[in-house]
């Protein structure tokens, strides 16, 4: 597999959506049927979810666990001192199977139980309820299943399937995730993986000089793009030639997947065919990270399903 380095010339996408969903993917394929023992192995967090009507809304989130990252053992998960130790949500994405897989931004402020303001993003932080009152209150969704996947759980992804295959024209390195890796074709491990998808702000050995890689984040999402669909390919070919291999799948990613107390692990089986993910249009805030919603928002919102409101139960 050659990795781009080169920027890529369609529209930017959420690098870490299409990873979380690709690791959904292929964990809920690798469960052909649940067993006592699969059972015991995902984490379970008690969550007071919503009244619902209609069908069911799950909510996956990829998380960035700073508390991993300060374990040198786990690898460089891309620390720092404006970083602080504790889980965020990376990814957002409320999935109504065999309909819609919506891609919420992490950005987006909407109003706490005590009226304080604050990121989606962020939520998670206070607790998994937060998050969850706060797609709630905010957005007036309410989640059905919860299912949380952290980077962690890409890295044995790619480890237990034996590392994958790259071809780098360039050596490049980025010091915010940990990636330093030669020009030429290496079979990388899932901590190599990781940075290289994760990397938008690395650098080249141009010339015998290191320089900006230049290709933002689009460059990151080229080579995201590569490197999964290298990671499902190579995930079918050894499935076809080791049939045991689904179930080590489930066995060493399940530890990194947190389920809601009340989801039984077979549910996950109706997210074997997620659809493609769109994104929610959102409202920018100039010279910030924040987002709000807006009219758009809530007609796609309406248009998706979401149209009873919601209120927050305890």
């Amino acid at each position: 597999m050659i990795v781009p380095t080169q920027a890529d010339p369609r529209p930017r996408r959420t690098v870490w959506t299409r990873v979380v969903l690709m690791v959904v993917a292929l964990l809920v394929a690798a469960m052909v049927a649940e067993s006592l023992v699969l059972s015991s192995r995902p984490q379970r967090v008690e969550v007071a979810l919503p009244d619902a009507d209609g069908a069911p809304t799950w909510l996956i989130v990829g998380l960035d666990d700073r508390a991993e990252a300060a374990d040198p053992d786990n690898g460089d998960f891309g620390t720092g001192p404006d970083k602080p130790i504790g889980a965020r949500t990376d990814v957002i994405v409320l999935v109504r199977p065999g309909r819609t897989a919506l891609s919420v931004s992490r950005d987006i402020v909407v109003l706490q139980q005590d009226g304080r303001p604050q990121r989606l993003g962020n939520l998670w932080l206070r607790s998994p309820q937060a998050l969850v009152d706060g797609l709630c209150t905010g957005l007036q969704v309410p989640v059905t299943h919860l299912v949380a996947i952290d980077m962690r759980g890409f890295q044995t992804l790619v480890d237990t399937l034996g590392g994958i295959e790259v071809t780098l024209p360039e050596a490049m390195r980025d010091r915010r995730t940990g990636l330093s890796i030669e020009a030429g074709s290496h079979t990388i491990d899932g901590r190599t993986a990781l940075a290289l998808v994760r990397s938008r702000q690395g650098e080249v050995l141009r010339n015998g000089r290191w320089v900006p890689e230049g290709t933002g984040e689009a460059g990151r999402e080229a080579r995201a793009a590569t490197v999964m669909a290298d990671v499902v390919a190579k995930a079918k070919a050894r499935g076809t030639r080791n049939p045991a291999l689904a179930h080590t799948l489930a066995w060493r990613v399940l530890p990194d997947v947190t389920l809601d107390a009340d989801t039984p692990l077979a549910e996950l089986a109706s997210l074997r065919n997620l659809p493609a993910f769109t994104s929610l249009p959102v409202e920018r805030t100039p010279n910030s990270n924040l987002a709000a919603l807006t009219d758009q928002s809530r007609q796609t919102l309406t248009e998706l399903g979401w149209t009873s409101g919601c209120t927050v139960r305890r």
